[in-house]
């Protein structure tokens, strides 16, 4: 949903520190670990990492003079500036800062002559200042939840993994498959029947103890196929298989055999090797994602619900439906 999607306006601006990066750096910056330490310890948070100077209206060379014709951005001016567009706290390369720091001078000196001509009295610029101020308390609302809920208590954990026990549970099985197509029968019909036949005969030999790679092996042959998939399918969940075939296998006890499948392109069968479950810390990354997720999308929907929409259908197109519903 859209209030899952990435901040596009954090992004947009992101995009001026990493710009012009040499081919391979932004693909390293972002598997570095989250930045903890400052990358210069000889510059204090007060000195100034940036100055424009001439910003005030007159001869150049005043200007250029004039401290009262310069804009100052300290160390810890711009590593705000920094945090606020890099929400996930990667390590932001000395490149990248260098590319902020010359965009954010143009800037400050491009303001000073936009001033001048009138632009911040234009009504595109209180436009676009009123949308780029909604965005921005929305991202930032958005990321303020996103902190609240990104760690469950160890009770809501335990909770939660009690209550949704059966997601966890896990089968180890091995599957006989048999295919209900080949790219060199003439009678398409005649095929699936006699892919039909095979794996009846596979699921009864399988019910006897035989083994399942063996018997696959042998009725891709009886098919006149070749190179038959893996019937080792290792362990899995129910969210793993087809919904009515993971209730039929998580029925069965060890060593149980389901009836024959029949899937789009295929006839399955499936036969229990064992059975266990994920213990709760190996759970634990899958449940605390789903309670944040589940406790973000609440949150949003109060939000959302409690301020319905109605929009001009005459102006906006008759598909254009209110917000709330």
């Amino acid at each position: 949903m859209w209030y899952l999607s990435k901040f596009a306006l954090v992004g947009a601006l992101t995009f001026f520190m990493f710009q012009n990066l040499p081919a391979g750096t932004q693909k390293a910056a972002s598997q570095e670990p989250k930045e903890t330490a400052s990358t210069s310890s000889t510059v204090g948070p007060t000195d100034a990492v940036i100055t424009v100077r001439g910003l005030c209206d007159g001869s150049a060379q005043t200007s250029m003079n004039d401290n009262s014709c310069r804009k100052v951005i300290t160390r810890e001016q711009f590593e705000t500036l920094v945090a606020a567009l890099n929400p996930e706290g990667q390590v932001v390369p000395p490149l990248a800062r260098q590319n902020l720091a010359k965009n954010f001078a143009d800037f400050v000196a491009v303001e000073a002559v936009a001033k001048k001509a009138g632009i911040e009295d234009s009504r595109e610029f209180r436009e676009l200042m009123n949308w780029a101020r909604l965005r921005t308390v929305t991202d930032l609302y958005r990321r303020s939840l996103q902190e609240k809920y990104r760690n469950p208590s160890p009770e809501e954990i335990t909770a939660y993994y009690k209550q949704h026990y059966s997601e966890f549970e896990r089968v180890s099985l091995a599957r006989i498959l048999v295919t209900r197509e080949s790219a060199s029968a003439t009678d398409k019909d005649s095929f699936d029947k006699k892919a039909l036949e095979a794996a009846k005969a596979a699921r009864a030999r399988a019910a006897k103890g035989e083994d399942p790679a063996q018997i696959q092996k042998d009725a891709y042959a009886g098919l006149g196929l070749s190179v038959p998939p893996s019937a080792d399918l290792g362990k899995r969940r129910r969210a793993d298989l087809i919904s009515s075939e993971a209730a039929e296998v998580f029925s069965l006890p060890e060593g149980g055999i389901t009836p024959v499948q029949t899937e789009a392109i295929s006839y399955v069968i499936y036969k229990v090797l064992s059975k266990d479950a994920m213990t709760e810390e190996e759970a634990k990354p899958e449940i605390t994602r789903e309670i944040y997720q589940q406790k973000f999308k609440a949150a949003m929907k109060s939000v959302l619900g409690a301020a319905p929409a109605e929009f001009n259908k005459e102006y906006f197109g008759a598909t254009m439906r209110a917000k709330s519903q």
